[in-house]
């Protein structure tokens, strides 16, 4: 396993994705092998990692139906090997919701960061900046699906949180995101005032 992540690093590094990707699956299949049998985090983290990469390079390809099916596939062995690693399983699935996003299925993506953001809050100290992101692809989804109002709620908790934790980074994408939606809904006052913002 270590074999293939470093040959696949090596590519990488000299902008080969392509040829990297077949040793990114090798890596990772043959971690998540090891981690099955000895339940290691530091394998588990190697496998997660070796799969995303692999699924990555096919969402730059813009192949994400496969990008989703090696998403799947990390969600499914995680869920297996460990089930109380949710953070992973709750990135694994914003990441499919993602392409999900790009394949224009809204309603896929909207159900995936539903399930995400529920299995996120069950969490004893749930991360607020991984929920301020999941509520604002919630929002593009529910937005680009014409559910304005639900869409506008996701946003504005996304607001409330930022403020709660003073997260500055992400405001200015939400506030865009926002005035976006007002920019649909023709009220062209309130979208200025969010962009200028």
């Amino acid at each position: 396993a270590h074999q293939y992540w470093v040959e696949a690093q090596t590519l990488r590094d000299s902008a080969k994705l392509d040829s990297a990707f077949p040793y990114y699956m090798a890596a990772g299949d043959a971690f998540w092998e090891a981690a099955a049998v000895e339940g290691d985090s530091a394998i588990v983290a190697r496998a997660y990692v070796s799969k995303s990469k692999a699924s990555g390079i096919l969402s730059m390809r813009r192949d994400f139906r496969g990008a989703n099916e090696i998403l799947k596939e990390i969600y499914d062995l995680l869920e297996n090997i460990r089930p109380g690693d949710i953070d992973k399983r709750v990135a694994t699935m914003g990441s499919m919701g993602r392409n999900y996003n790009f394949m224009m299925q809204y309603a896929k993506a909207e159900d995936i960061y539903m399930q995400a953001l529920h299995l996120h809050l069950t969490q004893e100290e749930p991360a607020i900046y991984r929920q301020i992101q999941l509520l604002t692809d919630r929002g593009r989804v529910r937005r680009d699906q014409g559910k304005w109002e639900s869409a506008l709620k996701d946003f504005e908790e996304a607001v409330d949180l930022c403020e709660k934790i003073k997260e500055s980074s992400l405001m200015p994408v939400i506030l865009f995101h926002i005035g976006m939606t007002h920019l649909r809904l023709k009220d062209y006052v309130e979208a200025e005032g969010y962009f200028l913002q």
